[in-house]
């Protein structure tokens, strides 16, 4: 095995990550509670939060990792 896959199972992780515009499939408005009020809306737009990735932290802590885990088989 020669790759790693960063990702999410979670069904609404992709519009999180990205964002986009959702819309009702079969009804004619959404609905959902926000705040205690009952709100219809014909579409949301929901803003990119992209939370998958590795950051420039990340990938130092990953490849010390790595060079520990090499030192301890090679020794």
């Amino acid at each position: 095995m020669n790759s790693i896959t960063v990702g999410s199972p979670l069904s609404y992780a992709a519009i999180h990550h990205f964002g986009g515009v959702i819309k009702p499939k079969k009804a004619k408005a959404l609905a959902f509670k926000a705040g205690g009020d009952s709100v219809f809306a014909k579409q949301v737009t929901i803003p990119a939060r992209p939370y998958m990735g590795v950051s420039t932290d990340n990938a130092r802590e990953i490849e010390s990792a790595i060079g520990d885990f090499m030192k301890a088989v090679l020794q």
